[in-house]
């Protein structure tokens, strides 16, 4: 082992200690700054681009939904015809329409 180490010169020994350093800076820089603009990206769509698809996704079903809903409110609120479903349908003929 001595005899090997004889073998490199101080220059190469901090060269390669050099290269190494930078190496290792870079592998660990990179993973910190994917990790913070990974988690930066995460947290901007959570709270400016999810709320916001959220919104219009209600508002949609609320346009589709409402004309059903209010119909089936104004059907459930017709005195009328609750008294119609009460008493049955009348025997008497329909009588002619006059145009």
């Amino acid at each position: 082992m001595n005899h090997t180490m004889e073998k490199f010169s101080l220059r190469t020994l901090l060269l390669t200690f050099v290269v190494a350093s930078l190496g290792l800076l870079t592998i660990v820089s990179t993973y910190i700054n994917t990790h913070n603009f990974s988690s930066l990206y995460y947290q901007q769509t959570e709270e400016e681009y999810l709320p916001n698809r959220v919104g219009l996704l209600v508002e949609q079903i609320g346009n589709e939904i409402m004309p059903a809903l209010q119909t089936s409110r104004y059907l459930a609120e017709n005195s009328m015809l609750h008294q119609w479903t009460l008493d049955g349908e009348l025997d008497a003929p329909y009588s002619p329409v006059a145009w």
